[in-house]
């Protein structure tokens, strides 16, 4: 990547439809890489404490992020060496939209009301630079907006139709609101995950509540997430993204002993995805 590409892909991250925390981690991350946007190996320590943000959220939106083309992760070093780490690399996604006909919206930037923009295509070329419009003042512009705004209260309208009656907020427009402060993207992974999302609060005796489920954005955690049991603990096996993190994570509580265990028995059970200082495991061997 050149020197002015990678200005160009940090300037074009800034303008994408990510959503603000993933934008937060990539350009993080590029803190740490050089002019020509070469690879960097941070760990994930140290992301999380540049970016404040917690171990499990920036490996959430790293993800995302990969999903999205816009980094490459490959792992560096040899099995079973303590010093293997990540390597992140900038990269491109094929074609880049912000939105066409409405507004890129993002938590921080959501108050109860959303801000209204023309069109704004980002595609990104190799060597160019993101460009995008400005708003006009032209009532078919404005039309579109409002045609936008429909568009979006009617995906509300099949979340809100879909959630049991019992178990529905009793704000709708605080619910409303909340939903439409997510990104197109994240209204329509929402939308998606929100049954499995009650199912596996229901196996786990936990109400299913709208808005912490929309505003914590605890539907990105169900996206390619490892299978559960009856009780709603997610199972995790060796093939698995979670499998390193989590038997990393048993020899620092429990020991080596423990972790060969785990290894051995090739399936770990626990309760919460990832691991993190307050997760606890369902299942650890004897």
């Amino acid at each position: 990547m050149s020197d002015g590409r990678a200005w160009s892909w940090r300037h074009a991250i800034i303008k994408s439809d990510l959503q603000a925390t993933t934008r937060h981690v990539l350009l993080t991350i590029s803190c740490f890489m050089n002019d020509m946007g070469d690879g960097c190996y941070p760990t994930q320590e140290q992301i999380a404490e540049a970016t404040g943000l917690s171990d499990r959220s920036v490996r959430t939106h790293l993800e995302l992020a990969q999903k999205a083309g816009w980094i490459k992760v490959t792992e560096h070093g040899f099995r079973g060496q303590k010093w293997r780490n990540h390597q992140y690399v900038a990269s491109w996604p094929q074609t880049q939209d912000i939105e066409k006909g409405a507004e890129a919206l993002s938590g921080p930037f959501c108050e109860g009301a959303e801000r209204a923009s023309g069109k704004v295509r980002n595609v990104v070329p190799k060597g160019a630079e993101a460009r995008s419009d400005y708003q006009s003042n032209n009532p078919s512009n404005n039309q579109s907006t409002f045609d936008a705004r429909a568009r979006r209260e009617g995906d509300f309208k099949i979340l809100w139709d879909e959630w049991p009656s019992d178990l529905r907020p009793r704000s709708k427009d605080a619910a409303r609101t909340a939903f439409r402060c997510l990104s197109k993207s994240d209204q329509s992974t929402a939308i998606r995950f929100a049954a499995d999302f009650r199912s596996l609060q229901l196996a786990r005796s936990e109400k299913a509540l709208m808005i912490p489920y929309l505003k914590d954005h605890l539907f990105l955690g169900l996206v390619g997430a490892p299978t559960t049991d009856s009780d709603g603990d997610f199972i995790i096996t060796p093939e698995r993204a979670e499998w390193p993190e989590w038997v990393a994570e048993m020899r620092r509580r429990h020991g080596e002993v423990i972790a060969q265990g785990i290894a051995h028995q090739k399936k770990i059970i626990v309760r919460t995805r990832w691991p993190d200082r307050q997760s606890n495991c369902s299942q650890v061997p004897g």
